[in-house]
């Protein structure tokens, strides 16, 4: 899932998958091997290595956590080419399948486009998916009926069943609205091919993304819907920042008639909660997804977009840390609540090249810490679970994020970022670690749309506020002493030098003040209306500070 520095990779097969178990099931070999002294050894001697290694490794892939000697050894998805078939759906309805869609096949079928329907498709189980109980096409049947009766809000954002198809009374299928013109969430979050795939984007562009995928999980939640499988193979995204959830038929739903449950019983490791970190099987009645298993998921793909494709639990060790301090085992910092951008422990640091996590405004941090903070022994508890931040509280923060004002940075235009960061975190996580991928190039607004971008050159501005402040007491105190001497003749003759010195200072710091509060200020009011507002104030500050001194000079 990461590479050396923690930025998150190709994953790998869904856990629970008949092809991540075959994967599964080699990789121990090929570590062994990787590590046996024998390696030393020279070519000639690789098939006596060979086979005494795969002896001992015989008895080392019989400790696999989720696999079995006998699915190990499975064949490769046996398909059949349907092009050209004539198909029934459940009320008699014909579908005429055409060619396969490019790009469509995957681990459980093949999409198909639907002769005469454009905006319609057809998903394709592969000949040997679903053939033994209790998950067969029966099973698969019913779960695909029960989806029909669903009817979810959200169904615009889903790749949701519009019919099930049959081949001679057999379910072979259904059939699903086609997806067009949309790439995979993995490449939108990745700078390098986001910049091939969308190069006028920005990072608030990546806020919209993250705002239209927490809308989609909130719509589901609300209809009784677990996504569970969040893989990012599964998330598309166009080129309006809309995202389309596809492989629904794995979703975690509840027929609304039978109340029959059809569980969610396949997960990428990299993205699930750690109470489904500790299950062994995703198959397993242990094994319960939930909408608050989807938020902390949620989470996480929010993380990736608003801080440059890092992730949350991945990590490096600091120069002289025990190995045992986490390093880059994301899933073993999932479960032990290891996020170096909250709760820093055993040596370990965020990866070179990550921003700084004070780039998110404070309501953002608090929101991620609400998930993500939590220990080893709370990992699971109910508490930690219930104190996750929803789908729908996501949408709304995410919502006024992209309304926020940005900065440009003034060294590198392309650099864009929240207006309370008075530093460029790009240019930061740059100078870290210089072969990082930079921030989003720049964008062109569309006309009709107004957004704020601040310059990042604002240092003569907040140099007039400081001054304009300090005048202003400075000139008060003298021209309003006359008149403030015959309010209170007791005063001495001093008044005035006694009333410059604090006034200025109070006058310095009012106007140090709005300079550091001018992100937000400008959110309200021009700066150089603030600065008028510390001018005009200042000799009514004078006078009150003079009523107060009065009666002790008398």
């Amino acid at each position: 899932m990461a590479t050396d520095e923690g930025r998150a990779c190709p994953l790998l097969p869904r856990a629970g998958t008949e092809e991540a178990e075959r994967r599964n099931a080699i990789r121990p070999s090929c570590l062994f091997i990787l590590f046996s002294p024998h390696c030393i050894c020279s070519s000639t001697n690789f098939c006596g290595i060979f086979k005494e290694n795969c002896v001992i490794l015989s008895v080392f892939s019989q400790h696999r956590d989720i696999l079995s000697a006998q699915r190990s050894v499975l064949p490769m998805s046996i398909t059949k080419n349907y092009t050209g078939l004539t198909l029934q759906g459940t009320t008699g309805t014909s579908y005429t399948v055409g060619a396969a869609v490019s790009g469509g096949e995957g681990g459980e079928g093949r999409v198909y486009r639907l002769r005469g329907l454009p905006d319609l498709a057809a998903k394709i189980y592969h000949e040997d998916r679903y053939t033994y109980p209790p998950r067969d096409r029966t099973y698969m049947d019913r779960k695909l009926k029960a989806m029909l009766r669903l009817h979810p809000s959200a169904a615009h954002s889903l790749a949701w069943p519009v019919d099930v198809l049959y081949l001679r009374g057999r379910m072979v299928g259904y059939v699903m609205p086609l997806i067009r013109s949309m790439h995979k969430i993995y490449d939108v979050c990745r700078p390098d091919s986001r910049r091939q795939l969308f190069p006028q984007w920005s990072w608030n562009d990546l806020v919209k993304v993250a705002r239209n995928l927490s809308r989609c999980l909130a719509l589901l939640h609300q209809n009784g819907i677990v996504a569970g499988d969040l893989n990012p193979n599964n998330i598309f995204v166009d080129h309006l920042g809309a995202v389309v959830l596809i492989d629904t038929d794995s979703f975690d739903i509840t027929d609304p008639v039978t109340r029959e449950h059809f569980p969610c019983t396949v997960g990428t490791a990299e993205m699930l909660a750690p109470e489904l970190q500790k299950v062994r099987d995703l198959r397993s009645p242990q094994a319960r997804f939930s909408a608050q298993s989807d938020d902390f998921s949620l989470a996480i793909y929010i993380f990736l977009l608003l801080m440059n494709n890092y992730h949350p639990f991945y990590c490096r060790q600091r120069r002289g840390a025990p190995s045992s301090s986490g390093g880059f085992a994301g899933n073993a910092n999932i479960l032990r609540g290891r996020c170096v951008y909250l709760r820093r422990a055993g040596g370990s640091l965020p990866p070179r090249g990550a921003p700084s996590f004070s780039l998110l405004p404070v309501r953002v941090r608090v929101l991620f810490a609400n998930t993500f903070s939590y220990t080893e022994r709370t990992a699971c508890s109910r508490a930690a679970i219930a104190r996750r931040t929803s789908a729908q509280t996501w949408y709304t923060a995410l919502a006024a994020l992209q309304r926020a004002p940005l900065r440009r940075c003034r060294r590198d235009p392309s650099h864009l970022y929240p207006a309370h960061n008075f530093r460029c975190p790009w240019c930061a996580a740059e100078k870290d670690y210089p072969s990082a991928s930079p921030a989003p190039p720049p964008r062109t607004a569309p006309a009709g749309r107004r957004r704020k971008v601040i310059s990042r050159s604002t240092w003569p501005l907040r140099v007039f506020c400081i001054l304009a402040g300090g005048a202003g007491w400075l000139a008060a105190a003298p021209f309003l002493w006359g008149w403030i001497a015959s309010l209170f003749p007791a005063l001495s003759p001093a008044g005035p030098a006694v009333l410059c010195i604090p006034g200025a200072l109070l006058g310095l710091a009012a106007g140090c003040g709005l300079a550091r509060g001018y992100a937000h200020s400008r959110r309200s009011f021009p700066y150089w209306l603030g600065a008028g507002l510390v001018c005009a104030a200042a000799p009514l500050l004078v006078l009150l500070l003079a009523g107060f001194l009065a009666p002790a000079a008398g």
